[in-house]
């Protein structure tokens, strides 16, 4: 009887082993060109959703054209007030769908450099809570182009840049691998092609890109995939729409579809706890910041 509950104990503890979620935070990156990044921030989050994965996108940008923008949102509250203890975080977040939901977080660095102890306890474990049911956290982060410039690029576990065929976005993605992986130590990158004729277009680019920055610094760059150029994409955004399941027969739909599947079944370097995306933002700020320096 007693090796009956052993065996009944373990099978129980396996199952909530093998149901047991492990978030992924993954910012993505892009340079000039008009390259379509906060599409693609949008579709891959909706693709993921789409296979049953629960997302968060957060926003680092505040402009016409950011996340919440792009779905025809508007943020209801301000950081500040989060951050000043006035409203809790919950209030900044925006229900794109089932299972999405957008987090504006445009700030100026030096708001977050002020923070107390107490202060970024607490926003830290608003930001915990808000995740506890989340699989994917999926950034929008603003691009790098200096050693000495604050971006969530820094505080997520995966970065993902996006390249398109065009010479200032092939420079900028170079910039970015070389200033992550010499000036702040991150050493894997992932790079999706976006506006690619076919698979050979994009793997010859990702190529090019990936011969230099193995030569040059210590990264490891992986091609993720890429997204076909394709006249749905822009007529989803005309409509402040996703691709899905607006124009779930696209072929950028089915494409990013297919990355979201490769998302899934990629192995993180690395997995941190919830809140450690949030002290990993405010210490980023706070380094970059010469007032705050002794």
């Amino acid at each position: 009887m007693a090796e009956a509950r052993w065996r009944q104990d373990q099978a129980t503890g396996l199952r909530q082993l093998m149901q047991a979620r492990s978030q992924r935070s993954i910012s993505l990156i892009g340079g000039r060109g008009r390259i379509g990044k906060t599409s693609l921030v949008i579709n891959l989050a909706t693709s993921l959703v789409h296979r049953g994965n629960r997302v968060l996108v957060i926003d680092e940008f505040n402009s016409s054209g950011n996340v919440a923008a792009r779905l025809g949102m508007r943020a209801r509250q301000r950081l500040g007030d989060v951050l000043r203890g006035d409203a809790p975080l919950e209030s900044l977040v925006l229900d794109a769908a089932t299972d999405l939901q957008i987090l504006p977080l445009s700030v100026q660095p030096s708001q977050l450099a002020r923070l107390d102890a107490d202060g970024e306890a607490r926003f830290a474990q608003q930001f915990a809570d808000l995740l506890a049911d989340v699989d994917f956290l999926l950034v929008d982060a603003a691009p790098i182009h200096s050693p000495d410039q604050p971006s969530m690029a820094l505080a997520t576990d995966e970065r993902l840049i996006v390249l398109a065929d065009r010479a200032e976005a092939i420079t900028d993605a170079y910039t970015f691998i070389k200033l992550l992986s010499r000036d702040f130590a991150k050493r894997d990158f992932l790079l999706l092609v976006n506006r690619a004729p076919d698979y050979t277009a994009a793997k010859q680019l990702f190529e090019r890109v990936a011969r230099v920055a193995r030569r040059h610094t210590q990264a490891d760059v992986r091609l993720l995939g890429f997204v076909p150029e394709d006249e749905t994409l822009h007529r989803a955004n005309h409509l402040l729409q996703p691709l899905m399941p607006a124009f779930a027969d696209a072929e950028a739909s089915h494409a990013c579809l297919q990355l979201a599947e490769v998302l899934e079944r990629l192995v993180p370097v690395s997995l941190t706890p919830p809140d450690a995306f949030v002290h990993r933002w405010i210490e980023c700020n706070r380094a970059f910041l010469p007032s705050q320096q002794p």
